[in-house]
């Protein structure tokens, strides 16, 4: 039984590279196509960000802050 499970693995794993290798080859231009598109979409995009974030501590505790939260009537 041990032996019948390994070959139908083997078989599914093979099975499924022919699978893949048949998409590639049957749609290979159309992926590259895509691909092409995509990185050219993406290619003008500036995604560096320079910026400096200062941190200004109003010297407000955590129990000031609590207690401006609070809604007074």
């Amino acid at each position: 039984m041990k032996t019948f499970n390994l070959i139908i693995k083997i078989l599914v794993t093979l099975a499924a590279i022919a699978g893949i290798l048949y998409v590639i080859a049957t749609y290979g231009d159309r992926i590259a196509a895509w691909c092409k598109k995509v990185l050219r979409r993406k290619g003008g995009r500036n995604f560096e960000y320079d910026f400096e974030y200062d941190f200004e501590d109003d010297g407000l505790e955590l129990e000031d802050e609590a207690n401006m939260a609070d809604f007074e009537a």
